[in-house]
């Protein structure tokens, strides 16, 4: 059996925990019986001397004898959510560069539920800023200590030729479409799966929505999952539109398939026209397509559809908030827990036009509006996990409806905060 320190945080199950029992800290682990008092200054040194070191845990819950420091036993951490909250904040806004640190939940044999919190080992020198002043920290043993003023520009050196290498090997991957589930730059992947969409469609009009966690990892989609693989084809919530997800459109028309990069749709022999496309990325990188018609500019004939578009107002402010309640289901499946950017883009969006309101509702008599530039986005956010799909949802329709012209008064079925399907 494995170390805990040499484990995947998602992965570690309750005889990992209890091997602890007799064991002492080490360069790769600390134990902790409790953060709730520990200072957010004192908790953030104790996550960026691991970062600027090798990495490892750090586990709430185990209890250390006074004269051995070894570990003598587990106190269930009150408040897990909680603690794991304060841990993942103190790493995003007390340490810069922000450190993605994973606290995950886990069980000793005996019950106790502990958080185990992997720090990554940085590639780039962590500082943690107080009262306006960083201070770099590096573990040493079981210990931390503040770096001199010649430890950190030799750090500073080393990590930019680390940062520079890792640049060089992300681009290499990027020349071969086979090992894109390799990439872990989240920009880099975002940039060659933007250019994939619109070479795809070339000038045909279609909806992307994307989201890419910034934890990206090769393998942490598995394609033969059976269940995975039918939730993707068939992204149907349990609710449907008003109570769940909603991205099933065209289902029966394409078959989800393993590729090199993921699982991705194919149109299928049932196909009448052009199916919506999906792809989950074996990294955690999803995408949805979908044709404008007659997905979004419906109620319209395809003659006048070609003349000049019109995006159904129901469907432009309800999508994206479909995608995002999907998204965060489908992070929680596959075991995304840090930040995400989420994004939504029109192509070849031109000459379309806009309603205000609601087509059933009272007319507004400034529009419809047409959209003037040849695209829209990608308009992104970043997202935490526990992120609010109704607050991002009307963030994605007030940006579309003001490239149109508008203004918040003129976004339907969000007379709130929340999407409201019978407002109208």
């Amino acid at each position: 059996m494995p170390n805990l320190e040499d484990c995947q945080a998602e992965a570690i199950t309750s005889a990992e925990i209890g091997a602890l029992l007799g064991r002492q800290e080490n360069q790769r682990l600390e134990f902790k019986e409790s953060i709730a008092t520990i200072s957010t200054y004192e908790l953030a040194k104790d996550l960026a001397s691991f970062g600027n070191a090798e990495g490892g845990f750090v586990v709430v819950g185990a209890v250390q004898d006074k004269n051995t420091e070894r570990c003598i036993g587990f106190k269930s951490v009150q408040n897990a959510a909680g603690e794991m909250k304060k841990i993942r904040d103190v790493a995003a806004v007390h340490i810069e560069k922000a450190l993605s640190v994973v606290p995950v939940l886990g069980s000793a044999p005996s019950g106790e539920s502990l958080v185990c919190a992997f720090v990554p080992k940085s590639d780039t020198l962590l500082a943690v800023t107080t009262n306006k002043r960083a201070e770099y920290w590096k573990r040493i043993g079981t210990d931390k200590r503040e770096m001199t003023h010649a430890e950190v520009e030799a750090a500073v050196r080393l990590g930019e030729r680390a940062v520079e290498e890792g640049r060089k090997r992300q681009r290499a991957l990027a020349k071969d479409r086979t090992r894109w589930n390799e990439i872990t730059d989240p920009d880099l992947l975002r940039e060659l799966m933007r250019d994939r969409f619109t070479t795809a469609v070339g000038s045909e009009r279609w909806l992307r929505m994307t989201a890419t966690p910034l934890d990206l990892k090769p393998d942490r989609v598995s394609t033969g999952d059976v269940n995975l693989r039918a939730l993707i084809q068939f992204p149907y919530g349990g609710g449907q539109k008003e109570e769940g997800w909603f991205l099933g459109m065209g289902s029966t028309e394409r078959d989800v398939v393993p590729t090199p990069l993921g699982l991705e749709s194919q149109k299928n022999a049932n196909a009448t026209g052009v199916p919506p496309s999906i792809l989950l990325a074996r990294s955690g990188h999803f995408e949805f397509w979908l044709p404008l018609f007659p997905w979004i500019c419906f109620q319209q004939a395809r003659v006048d559809y070609e003349k000049q578009p019109r995006l159904w107002p129901r469907a432009v402010v309800e999508l994206p908030l479909s995608f995002l309640l999907f998204v965060r289901q489908l992070h929680q499946r596959i075991g995304v827990t840090g930040s995400s950017i989420v994004g939504a883009e029109y192509c070849n969006l031109r000459g379309a036009i806009l309603h205000a309101g609601s087509p059933f509702g009272m007319p507004f008599f400034d529009g419809p509006r047409a959209f003037s530039e040849p695209d829209y986005g990608p308009f992104e956010q970043q997202l935490e996990p526990n992120f609010d799909p109704d607050a991002a949802a009307l963030k994605f329709a007030l940006h579309l409806y003001r490239s149109f012209g508008y203004d918040r008064n003129h976004i339907p079925y969000f007379p709130g905060d929340k999407f409201t399907p019978g407002i109208y």
